[in-house]
C-alpha cells in the first residue's frame, strides 16, 4: 500500500483551499510524497494540469465549474495516463444520481465518496479501493488492458493480451473476447461471448453489452430474464433505458416500469436519454393493456406524457390511450396545458392531431382547412382534414387531389 503511494502522483481538484489543503494532510499521512501532489480550484486548471502530463489519482470535488461536470476530466485522465491500472479517479460528491453512479462507474470513475465525510472515513475509502486494486487478479488486468486497447483503436494488441491470458474461459476473457466482437461489429458472436461471461457473473458492463447486442440482433424474448434481474438488482444506465424499455414491451413485463418509476425520484429522470424512451415505453405499455386493463393503460399513459417533455409523437400517442381508454377529461386538461406552454406556430400540427381526438369533427376540419389556405402545408394536417371529411360524410376527392399535390410521394388514407 505505501509503496502505492510513493509511486504515485496526485491531482486534487476543488474550489476550497482548506479541503486542498486537508486532502493533502491525509495522503502525505498515508506516505504519498508531497512534491507528487497537485492542486487544482476549478475544472479548467485541471483541465490543463491533465493536458500537460498524466497522474495516477485524481481526486475531485463534484462542484468545479456551473458549465463543466467533474466526470469530463475523466477523459484527459485516460488519454494521458492510458493503463487502467495505473490510474484511480475519484470523486467526492453530495448527491449524485443513480444514473450518475452508474455511468461514473462504466467510464472508467472508480469510487464516490458521499459528502460530508471525515479525514477518517476518506481515508478508509481510499484505502479500500487502493487494495481492490492492488488485489486484481492477473486476468483482471489483462482484461482493462484489453479493454484500453480497445480505446486506443489498437486491436492488434487487444488480441494479443487476449491470447495470453491464462484462462480463456474466464468470466474476464469472455467479457474481452465480446469487447472485439463488439469492436467489429459482430454483434451475434459478441452476445454468445457476453452470454457465457454472465454465467460466471452477472455485473453493470455485462448487463450493458448484452443488452446493446442483444438489441441489435432481436433476442428481445431472451433478454427478457435479463433486463428483469437489471432492473430488480442493479443502477440502470441512462443510454440502456431505451433498449430496456423495448424489451419490456417485447415481453410484456409492464411491471418492470412500475420498479423503474418506483425506484428512482424525479430527479434521476432529469436526462432526456432517460425520460423519453422510458415515456415512449410507458406509453407503448398503455397501448398493450388498453383492451384487458383500462385502469392501468391510463395510469401508464398518464406517467408516460409526465415524463415526455411533451415530445410531440409521445404526447399524441399517450392522449390517444387516454382516450381509448375514456379517459378524455384528463386528456383535455393535459391539452390546455400543452396549449398554454407551447402555443407557437410549429405546435399547430400537433394541435390539430390532438383536437382530432378531443372535438368536433367539424371543428377540426375547419381548423385544418384554415391552416391549408395559409399554405400551412403538412401532412398530418391533410390526412386529419381527409379523415375529418369522411367521418361526417363529406366528399373528399378534392381535398384529396391537393393533398396528392401537395405530397406526390405519399398514399393519404381515405
Amino acid at each position: 500500500m505505501t509503496s502505492f503511494l510513493k509511486g504515485s502522483s496526485f491531482l486534487l481538484v476543488s474550489s476550497r483551499p482548506t479541503h486542498r489543503s486537508s486532502l493533502r494532510k491525509v495522503l502525505c499521512d498515508l506516505g504519498a510524497e508531497n512534491q507528487f501532489i497537485d492542486a487544482a480550484s476549478d475544472f479548467v486548471q485541471a483541465k490543463e494540469r491533465l493536458s500537460k502530463s498524466g497522474v495516477n489519482v485524481v481526486i475531485t470535488d463534484e462542484d468545479i465549474g456551473e458549465k463543466f461536470s467533474s466526470i469530463d476530466l475523466l477523459p484527459l485522465h485516460e488519454k494521458n495516463t492510458p493503463r487502467s491500472n495505473d490510474r484511480l479517479f475519484i470523486l467526492m460528491a453530495a448527491d449524485v444520481s443513480v444514473f450518475f453512479k452508474s455511468e461514473f462507474t462504466l467510464r472508467g470513475g472508480d469510487l464516490i465518496i458521499s459528502k460530508p465525510f471525515t479525514n477518517a472515513t476518506f481515508t478508509e475509502a481510499f484505502l479500500e479501493i487502493v487494495k481492490i486494486k492492488n488485489a486484481m487478479a492477473p486476468d483482471q488486468k489483462a482484461s482493462l488492458d484489453i479493454q484500453d486497447a480497445l480505446k486506443a483503436n489498437k486491436k492488434d494488441e487487444a488480441l494479443r493480451i487476449l491470447s495470453s491470458m491464462k484462462n480463456p474461459n474466464s468470466q474476464s476473457a469472455l467479457f474481452c473476447k465480446g469487447l472485439v466482437y463488439d469492436s467489429d461489429q459482430n454483434f451475434s458472436a459478441a452476445y454468445d461471448a457476453y452470454t457465457l461471461a454472465m454465467a460466471h457473473k452477472i455485473d453493470l458492463p455485462s448487463l450493458v453489452n448484452i443488452v446493446h447486442t442483444g438489441v441489435h440482433i432481436k433476442k428481445y424474448r431472451e433478454l427478457g430474464d435479463v433486463v428483469e434481474r437489471w432492473v430488480k438488482d442493479f443502477p440502470l444506465h441512462n443510454k440502456s433505458v431505451q433498449n430496456i424499455a423495448r424489451v419490456v414491451v417485447y415481453n410484456q413485463k409492464f411491471e418492470l416500469f412500475d420498479t423503474i418509476s418506483s425506484n428512482f425520484s424525479q430527479k434521476d429522470f432529469e436526462d432526456e436519454l432517460v425520460k423519453i424512451p422510458l415515456a415512449a415505453g410507458l406509453v407503448m405499455a398503455g397501448y398493450a393493456v388498453l383492451e384487458v386493463n383500462k385502469e392501468k393503460a391510463i395510469a401508464y399513459a398518464l406517467k408516460g406524457i409526465e415524463y415526455s417533455g411533451f415530445k410531440p409523437i409521445i404526447l399524441l400517442k399517450g392522449l390517444e390511450v387516454l382516450v381509448s381508454a375514456g379517459a378524455t377529461e384528463e386528456a383535455e386538461k393535459i391539452y390546455q396545458l400543452l396549449m398554454a406552454r407551447a402555443p407557437y406556430s410549429e405546435d399547430r400540427i400537433l394541435d390539430v392531431r390532438i383536437q382530432a381526438l378531443l372535438f368536433p369533427k367539424e371543428k377540426v376540419l375547419d381548423k385544418c382547412l384554415e391552416l391549408i389556405s395559409k399554405n400551412t402545408l403538412d401532412i398530418h394536417i391533410f390526412q386529419v382534414a381527409l379523415n375529418c371529411s369522411r367521418d361526417i360524410g363529406r366528399d373528399t376527392r378534392d381535398l384529396l387531389v391537393k393533398a396528392q399535390k401537395a405530397f406526390p410521394e405519399m398514399n393519404f388514407a381515405v
